[in-house]
C-alpha cells in the first residue's frame, strides 16, 4: 500500500485530498443548514409562540375604547419571540374589536395571576398598539407601536431577568410586516363570553369580576 501511495504524483495527491475535504465540508454544511432551508422557519420563529389569556380588561368610555390583555406563551422562547406574540395578538384584537388602543403583556406561566402583581419583572414583553394617535389623550403615547421585551428567561417564580430592549418604531413596524398569521390567544375562562356591563355613568366594563375604573386608564 505504501509503495502504491509513493508512486502517485504529489500534485495528484493534493487534488484527491482537496476533493475529500470539500466533500466532507459540504456534507457538514448540509447537516447544519439543511433543516431551515428545506422546511423553512417555524411558526414560532415567524409569529411568536401560541399563547393563553390570563386576564382581559376592557375600558369603554364615550370617546375611547381600550383593551388590556395579559397572556402567557408556550414553551420558553426568547424575548423577541415573546414580543412577536404580543404584537400579533395586539393587532388581531384591535382589528376584531375596533378598539382605540390595545396593550398586550406577556407573562411567564409561573408568574402572578393577580393583576396588581402583573408588572415590573413579571413582564417578559409588552406591546401597546395605537392605530390612530388622535384617539389617545395627549402625552399617553407618541407612536403607533410601543414595544419592549426582556432579553432573558424567567426564574422559577415567573420573574424575568435580563436587559430590557425597547424597540424603535421602525423595528416594530418591520416585525409587524413580517408576521404571517393573526392567531389570537386561547382563553380558557371566558372564551366567547362578553364583558359584563359596568354601572351606569362610568362607561367602563368589568372583566373577570374586576372593575375597571378611571384609574385603570394609565398606560404603564
Amino acid at each position: 500500500m505504501k509503495n502504491l501511495v509513493a508512486r502517485i504524483p504529489r500534485k495528484l495527491l493534493f487534488v484527491i485530498s482537496g476533493i475529500t475535504l470539500l466533500g466532507g465540508g459540504s456534507g457538514a454544511a448540509a447537516v447544519y443548514v439543511g433543516a431551515d432551508r428545506l422546511l423553512g422557519p417555524s411558526y414560532s420563529d415567524l409569529n411568536g409562540p401560541k399563547c393563553t389569556t390570563v386576564a382581559t380588561m376592557r375600558i369603554k368610555k364615550a370617546d375611547r375604547y381600550w383593551i388590556r390583555k395579559y397572556v402567557t406563551t408556550e414553551g420558553k422562547g426568547d424575548g423577541l419571540s415573546r414580543l412577536k406574540t404580543a404584537l400579533r395578538v395586539a393587532q388581531t384584537v384591535q382589528r376584531a374589536e375596533k378598539s382605540d388602543l390595545v396593550q398586550v403583556t406577556v407573562l411567564d406561566a409561573a408568574g402572578p395571576t393577580e393583576r396588581a402583581r402583573m408588572r415590573g419583572r413579571a413582564i417578559g414583553a409588552q406591546v401597546v398598539y395605537i392605530p390612530d394617535l388622535d384617539k389617545v389623550p395627549e402625552g399617553a403615547a407618541v407612536q403607533p407601536i410601543n414595544a419592549y421585551y426582556v432579553d432573558g428567561a424567567a426564574d422559577q417564580s415567573g420573574q424575568f431577568w435580563g436587559l430590557r430592549i425597547d424597540l424603535p418604531q421602525e423595528d416594530a413596524e418591520a416585525i409587524s410586516a413580517a408576521l404571517t398569521d393573526d392567531a389570537n390567544c386561547l382563553d380558557p375562562t371566558v372564551e366567547g363570553q362578553h364583558a359584563l356591563a359596568a354601572p351606569a355613568g362610568h362607561g367602563a366594563t368589568t372583566v373577570h369580576g374586576e372593575p375597571t375604573g378611571h384609574g385603570a386608564e394609565t398606560i404603564p
